[in-house]
């Protein structure tokens, strides 16, 4: 064989390990957006929407050409939820909404099937097959308003409803109306604190006298006060 033929054989080789290695990186999964397309709140599995395109080579090219193509639909999706020391923090998964998958780089099935750890079922890597969904991760647009950077909040999204919490450990609880609950419950104690009973007969017509319980009124006011973010 020439030394041209030796060198041609050489780039040749080259060229194949490189449309492999590119191959085997465009189908490496780590992380891709997506939106919900339905959610089983039995199961809490989602069908997922990948809003990324995938790139496959051109069907018959020489060439190292790519053709953008759409991922399928992901079935039964984990959605995964804000749980610890046996509690859970739930909220509702609806169509449309925005996150992230992330891709297990090995199979997950034994753990997630079974609750065991053991041998993969599998051998494949950062697969399809093994999805994750990240909710929550929305697009600039759909920045949440009225973000408060100040205090704890669970609200929805328009922030007009809404449990607030402060450091010092003081709470809101405020409804569309815009009315906030510990704010009636401290105004219903002070008119309770200061009421009085008249006397409309007899001898002492007319003349007012405290509430039995005023004094307790008052207390639990003040009690409140001490929780009562604003």
């Amino acid at each position: 064989m020439s030394s041209f033929q030796h060198k041609r054989a050489r780039l040749n080789h080259a060229e194949r390990e490189r449309v492999r290695t590119q191959a085997e990186r465009i189908d490496t999964n780590t992380m891709l957006l997506a939106k919900v397309v339905s959610f089983d709140p039995e199961k809490q599995q989602a069908k997922i929407k990948l809003q990324h395109m995938q790139y496959h080579p051109v069907p018959g090219s020489t060439k190292d050409e790519v053709q953008p193509v759409e991922y399928p639909e992901l079935l039964e999706v984990p959605v995964m939820q804000t749980r610890g020391g046996k509690f859970a923090f739930t909220k509702p998964i609806k169509e449309g909404d925005g996150g992230m998958v992330i891709f297990a780089s090995r199979s997950m099935d034994k753990y997630y099937k079974d609750d065991e750890i053991g041998e993969p079922e599998s051998l494949r890597l950062h697969d399809l097959s093994d999805a994750v969904f990240v909710p929550g991760f929305e697009p600039e647009p759909r920045a949440l308003a009225a973000y408060n950077n100040e205090n704890f909040e669970i609200r929805n999204e328009a922030g007009d409803a809404k449990l607030e919490m402060s450091e010092a450990g003081k709470f809101a609880l405020e409804g569309q109306s815009g009315e906030e609950l510990f704010t009636i419950l401290h105004e219903l104690l002070g008119l309770l604190k200061s009421d009085k009973l008249i006397i409309s007969y007899g001898s002492s017509a007319g003349s007012g006298h405290s509430l039995l319980f005023a004094g307790d009124y008052a207390d639990l006011q003040d009690r409140l006060a001490t929780i009562k973010l604003r």
